[in-house]
């Protein structure tokens, strides 16, 4: 913690607003859900979710001259407060046509991001693909394919996604556009499934996405990612002998990648998006795991202020080779669906009625039915 309040104070004091010009905002949620039903598929690295009672955010816009802005950004989840983001933008570098991000940055590929916020999220639920969590743990030595089994089975929350939103990266983005084409490249201190504020690897995890606009109502995006996602000290890295000396991997050797897309088609009264991503994961101890998560959601807009909208979203886990030689999937296939009605009385406010049914194949006890009513104000 200490570590990321350092990083934000010096990029703050290397771009503090000479203009003087600093605009504070927010957003409040409050969330009343069956709470009764545990929440196993929402919940983020820290214990948070976006099914919490209440949660607020904070932003801090500065202007520090017509090509520079600083941007912050602090999330209190009931009594938790969290730094969220912490950034600076630097527009037209040299009077090209190339922009850049700077310091605890948004997430670099796919396109949930934007509407990671509940004003702009037509449902209340972040997708699987940028939020679940995996069997695949960091912090504990898991050396077979029994043991991600096992974690299957508890559901810990500190498994690694495939595209984590809830946390961004230390990290730099170079971005710009050509034409009808957007491009990005990134460099990430940490990696796109277990990010980090601190620089605790040498290599960093390189991300890139281009996308195509042939108009506003329609976009098409692709994606792509690669690079060392373990750091020292990780107990993922132990690759000791029972009873032999103490011996660990190199985390540079191991290796996460992935590609996916994004879609994005709207007219008048529909908004269709889409996304799918495909990942890896090299490992010190079991064979290399493989997941694809996805979603297709749609929005109906039925009237002055009012929608329907639903999400169908899918995990699933490629099955390896374990230790007796038989082939297994090493963790549980899910599939969600999340849909719901919204209404916006004012510009700043916005309900929502939605339901949330998870379903992790092969494990009927796991499944959950969330059903909730969300207001969102801005402020």
């Amino acid at each position: 913690m200490r570590r990321m309040f350092a990083i934000v104070a010096t990029l703050a004091l290397s771009v503090a607003p000479a203009r003087g010009e600093v605009q504070i905002s927010g957003l409040a949620d409050v969330l009343v859900r069956n709470s009764d039903e545990e929440d196993l598929t929402n919940q983020t690295f820290g214990g948070m979710s976006n099914l919490d009672l209440a949660r607020t955010r904070v932003f801090f816009d500065a202007l520090i001259s017509d090509r520079a802005q600083f941007f912050a950004q602090l999330l209190m989840d009931q009594s938790e407060f969290v730094l969220y983001s912490a950034y600076a933008r630097f527009q037209q570098l040299g009077g090209s046509p190339v922009s850049m991000h700077l310091g605890l940055i948004p997430t670099t590929v796919g396109s949930f991001t934007e509407r990671a916020y509940s004003d702009q999220n037509p449902l209340v639920g972040t997708p699987l693909v940028h939020n679940h969590h995996s069997s695949l743990l960091t912090g504990t030595a898991q050396r077979t394919v029994a043991d991600l089994r096992a974690t299957a089975d508890e559901r810990s929350r500190f498994g690694l996604p495939i595209i984590y939103d809830n946390c961004w990266n230390v990290g730099a983005e170079i971005y710009g556009s050509h034409g009808r084409l957007d491009y990005s490249l990134g460099l990430l201190s940490g990696s796109l499934s277990r990010p980090t504020t601190t620089q605790e690897k040498e290599v960093p995890q390189v991300t890139t996405r281009l996308g195509w606009y042939h108009h506003a109502g329609l976009v098409v995006g692709v994606s792509g990612f690669l690079g060392p996602y373990l750091f020292d000290g990780l107990a993922a890295l132990d690759v000791s002998e029972p009873g032999g000396p103490p011996a660990f991997a190199d985390p540079l050797d191991y290796l996460n990648g992935g590609v996916g897309y994004d879609l994005l088609w709207s007219t008048r009264y529909w908004e269709i998006r889409s996304e799918s991503f495909w990942t890896y994961w090299e490992h010190p101890s079991v064979p290399t795991l493989e997941a694809a998560s996805g979603y297709l959601e749609a929005k109906y807009k039925i009237g002055p202020g009012w929608y329907v909208a639903g999400r169908s979203e899918y995990y699933h886990p490629f099955d390896v080779v374990d230790e007796l030689g038989n082939e297994t999937s090493w963790d549980y296939r899910m599939h969600r669906f999340e849909y719901g009605v919204g209404y916006r009385p004012t510009r700043r406010v916005a309900t929502k009625l939605v339901a949330q049914h998870n379903r992790f194949d092969g494990a009927p006890t796991l499944s959950r039915d969330h059903y909730m009513v969300q207001v969102s104000t801005g402020f």
